[in-house]
């Protein structure tokens, strides 16, 4: 079950996505279904990995769900044992403790470590970032095979400006 803030956090996120790319892919020939599979789904993956993300560390750290369902030690989570691995004896053997806490939180690092690439690649690709598709706007336009409704598409490219040595020239002021 994912939290409840997941609704409202992908439903922000979907607000985030520019309606110019469905317009454009619906201008290409795409179908709704085509739209979402094949432009929003793949922008979305950051916002879902943290979304499961989130529903994986609740799964895993829920103490009070299995403390109330669970009665055999046999079925106990891991929350549970460190609990009564805690208390069994009266005392506590702080160092077999820890160990257990740490091989407790070694998946969670796992799956954390393994999502990240997808939370940095996330936040460096969000919308439309040096390509824009459709009509209009300056710059040079020429044919994109690899656009993902297969009907073409039109890539608008920025007009190249000339930099320090493209022209010849030197810059003013420059010692």
């Amino acid at each position: 079950m994912a939290p409840p803030t997941a609704s409202s956090s992908c439903g922000k996120f979907f607000l985030t996505i520019p309606d110019e790319l469905s317009e454009a892919a619906r201008i290409d020939g795409c179908s709704e279904f085509g739209i979402f599979w094949r432009i929003v789904l793949p922008l979305s993956r950051p916002a879902l990995t943290v979304v499961a993300l989130f529903s994986f560390m609740a799964a895993w750290n829920d103490f009070l769900g299995p403390l109330v369902y669970v009665q055999r030690p046999e079925q106990f989570t891991l929350a549970l044992g460190l609990q009564s691995f805690q208390s069994q004896l009266g005392g506590s053997q702080w160092n077999l403790l820890m160990a257990a806490a740490v091989l407790v939180i070694v998946p969670v690092l796992l799956l954390f470590f393994l999502a990240q690439k997808t939370f940095i690649k996330g936040i460096s690709t969000t919308g439309i970032k040096g390509r824009k598709w459709g009509g209009g706007g300056e710059g040079m336009e020429r044919q994109s095979p690899d656009w993902p409704c297969g009907a073409g598409g039109t890539q608008i490219e920025p007009p190249r400006t000339p930099r320090h040595g493209d022209t010849g020239t030197r810059r003013r002021g420059m010692g």
